[in-house]
């Protein structure tokens, strides 16, 4: 009984290997938790490992911020060194009420220039024929014109308009013979409208003065027909009425029929020797307009609706010709810009300078290739006199001084923070990350010094940032602005010697602190070596750390195997304690 019992207790002491792994299971005794403890008693090197790779840590990202710091303080010093900094210009006029502008480019001469311009240039302009539209009608009956279509310079609109202080009111479904009935109407018959065919003209009799409108007509039909008062008792439109319908082909927009066309409809002409193409069929006014606007002909077309007709000028100005050719009925004709049309031929820019002799020029811009001061360039839409007064422009300047000291001051008060050692009320000691770092205390000192210090090399008045009111704070290590009086004067009247302090090639306060930065932030410098230095060693602390975890997961696994076999020995125990209890319990 005994052998099949301990056979039994065999096979329960491999099932319950993993049972057994729970502390104190069969032992009653809490042994994991002294695993964890001894382990963690023998991790304390390991933990003082870490401790100082933290602190590694904190003085690598220090000196990476300081590094960043004067980063950004030697790419604005470097902006100082930027010649073009010291050669903005600025631009101004004696009238501003003149149609001028000026512009001056970096480095234009100083001092003020006398313009005078006698003859502003034109561009060569060819205004066409007027009252190229065909008449609103073929004949005197307006029955079957409604006021919607008809083809007018400007589209009528609905609402209500006065003859004689008589209202008459318009709708767009009405024809025109609508209105002239509605016009009799409301006068009593004493005022009557007709059109007449040949002249393409409405005319209002009267029995007396005719007077139209009134403060509070809605609709514009007495202004889209040309109907003014004249003080008579008769009143006829001012213009023909008929216009051309633009967005209409141009066979059917109003124009005179274009003969010099094949069979199909397509024509062309010359502008400035550049072919136009169209089709009458297909082409609208517009389309035709616009393909001459974009070619290269370099001239421009438009329509006048109140005048009925086309203006076509060169796209530049000068006194240069502007050349249309096409074959007999072509559509130049149909425009009105051969028979009955009137150029103006541009003319020249004649001006002069400093009371020199003329200049001529094609343009309204004057540059230095007509008047030869470099970078400045005039535009004059108007004739007139100015002087011209071109000045250095400093705002530029003036921020970049501010950003140096804004950043200057950061940097310092970086070190200053990061260096600082404090003892407080109850004597505690607080000391910053880089307190025992003498060489970035060691950086703060000579930016300090090359900043107070004198660029001896250097002529004039201005050899150091005190001469132009830049001075150190009282007891600190901070710049600021202490004599703005100083710094406007040296920038008005001496920047050649502020250019100087920072930009001179050997003693230039900007050269001086780039070449100082650049080798403490370079990888071989001063922070590039120190952070190596830290890099290396937090390294060598990860496979130390890595090596001591190794060694006390071996000997936490040891040590928890050991227990796990005290557990299996002492379950065995009990098993056989229990069998015997069993046996004597039977007997």
């Amino acid at each position: 009984m005994c052998a099949d019992t301990y056979t039994t207790g065999g096979s329960a002491s491999e099932s319950s290997f993993m049972d057994l792994s729970l502390s104190g299971l069969a032992s009653g005794f809490d042994w994991k938790t002294v695993v964890d403890q001894l382990i963690e008693v023998q991790r304390a090197p390991q933990n003082r490992l870490r401790v100082e790779q933290g602190t590694n840590s904190q003085e690598l990202n220090a000196l990476t911020d300081f590094e960043t710091g004067l980063g950004q303080l030697q790419d604005i010093v470097k902006g100082l060194n930027d010649s073009s900094l010291y050669a903005r210009r600025a631009a101004s006029l004696s009238d501003e009420n003149l149609n001028w502008t000026v512009t001056a480019a970096d480095g234009t001469p100083t001092g003020d220039i006398a313009f005078s311009v006698d003859q502003i240039a034109t561009r060569t302009r060819l205004a066409g024929a007027g009252n190229v539209g065909a008449s609103i009608s073929s004949t005197s009956d307006t029955s079957g014109l409604l006021l919607s279509n008809l083809r007018m310079g400007t589209d009528i609109t609905e609402g209500r308009f006065h003859i004689d202080g008589q209202a008459v009111d318009v709708e767009l479904t009405d024809t025109l013979q609508d209105i002239f009935d509605k016009i009799a109407t409301a006068t009593n018959g004493q005022v009557s409208a007709s059109y007449d065919q040949s002249t393409d003209r409405i005319t209002l009799s009267g029995s007396s003065e005719v007077i139209l409108g009134g403060g509070n007509d809605t609709s514009n039909f007495l202004f889209a027909t040309q109907l003014y008062n004249n003080g008579t008792s008769n009143v006829t439109s001012s213009a023909p009425l008929g216009t051309v319908d633009l967005n209409q082909p141009i066979a059917t927009s109003g124009l005179i029929p274009v003969t010099a066309v094949d069979v199909d409809g397509n024509g062309r002409f010359f502008v400035n020797g550049t072919e136009i193409v169209f089709n009458i069929n297909t082409d609208s006014v517009q389309a035709l307009m616009t393909r001459i606007n974009t070619s290269e002909a370099g001239a421009s077309i438009a329509y006048d609706s109140r005048g009925d007709n086309f203006v076509l000028e060169n796209a530049i100005t000068g006194d240069r010709g502007l050349v249309l050719s096409e074959d007999p009925g072509g559509i130049l004709e149909a425009l009105g810009l051969s028979t009955g049309a009137s150029e103006t031929r541009g003319q020249n820019a004649e001006l002069r300078v400093n009371g020199g002799s003329v200049l001529v020029s094609a343009s309204n811009t004057f540059d230095h290739t007509l008047h030869g001061i470099t970078g400045l360039s005039v535009d004059a839409l108007q004739a007139g006199t100015q002087t011209v007064t071109v000045a250095s422009n400093t705002e530029d300047l003036r921020t970049e001084i501010d950003s140096f000291i804004g950043k200057y001051n950061q940097v310092q008060e970086f070190i200053d923070q990061q260096t600082a050692i404090t003892i407080g009320d109850e004597g505690k000691v607080t000391t910053g990350t880089l307190a025992s770092n003498r060489e970035v205390d060691q950086i703060g000192r000579k930016l300090r010094s090359l900043v107070f210090g004198e660029a001896g090399a250097l002529t004039g008045t201005i050899r150091r940032l005190e001469d132009i009111g830049i001075r150190f704070e009282s007891l600190g290590s901070t710049l600021s602005i202490s004599d703005q009086a100083s710094l406007d004067s040296a920038l008005s009247g001496h920047l050649d010697e502020v250019q100087s302090l920072f930009s001179d090639p050997t003693n230039g306060l900007s050269n001086r602190l780039d070449a100082f930065i650049g080798a403490n932030t370079a990888t071989d410098g001063t922070l590039g070596i120190q952070k190596a230095t830290i890099e290396k060693e937090n390294r060598s602390l990860d496979d130390q750390i890595a090596a001591i975890e190794r060694r006390l997961v071996q000997q936490k696994e040891a040590l928890t195997l050991s227990f796990i076999r005290m557990e299996e020995a002492q379950s065995a125990f009990n098993s056989q304690l229990q069998a015997l209890n069993n046996a004597i319990s039977q007997e």
